[in-house]
């Protein structure tokens, strides 16, 4: 942050005055830019998915899904990444972040069980010398890929939904 506000300084006044009409935008400028980000990111999988690039695919998508956990965490106890009492809940692991979305009643057994699923799999895939990947058939990385986009759209529509009714 403070890194952020030396940088600030140093701007031309130019693009400080481009700076601060940022910081004021309206809530529907800002709804616009969430959804152009959350579309780049399911634009990202399936771009990659096209591409055949089954590893990065997996890699791009757990990282969707640990990025929204962290963000969900935080606005369901309403704490900023900033504030101290965030720490415990930060170095939860993903897995724990899930159930406990789940028990504030965030998640729904079948969305949790969606986003369990692929991280199951992830695992398996990568946390075992990734010797699996290389014996994969194409139907089968098709299937982890449709549980990698459904996981992505659960942690997706819990962020969008949470935007909604948590601001």
């Amino acid at each position: 942050m403070r890194s952020v506000v030396r940088n600030y300084r140093k701007m031309p006044p130019t693009a400080q005055s481009a700076e601060q009409l940022f910081l004021h935008r309206t809530d529907a400028e800002r709804s616009m830019d969430e959804n152009r980000k959350n579309r780049l990111q399911r634009d990202s999988l399936e771009t990659l998915r096209k591409e055949g690039k089954f590893s990065e695919f997996v890699l791009v998508a757990w990282g969707i899904i640990e990025l929204r956990a962290n963000e969900d965490i935080l606005k369901a106890y309403r704490l900023s990444s900033q504030d101290p009492k965030s720490e415990p809940l930060l170095h939860l692991s993903v897995g724990r972040k899930l159930e406990v979305l789940k028990e504030l009643g965030y998640l729904s057994t079948d969305e949790y069980q969606t986003v369990f699923e692929f991280k199951k799999k992830r695992n398996d895939l990568f946390h075992r010398g990734a010797l699996f990947i290389l014996h994969l058939s194409q139907p089968e990385k098709e299937k982890v890929m449709d549980m990698g986009m459904q996981a992505a759209d659960v942690m997706h529509n819990l962020s969008e939904s949470s935007c909604r009714t948590r601001s």
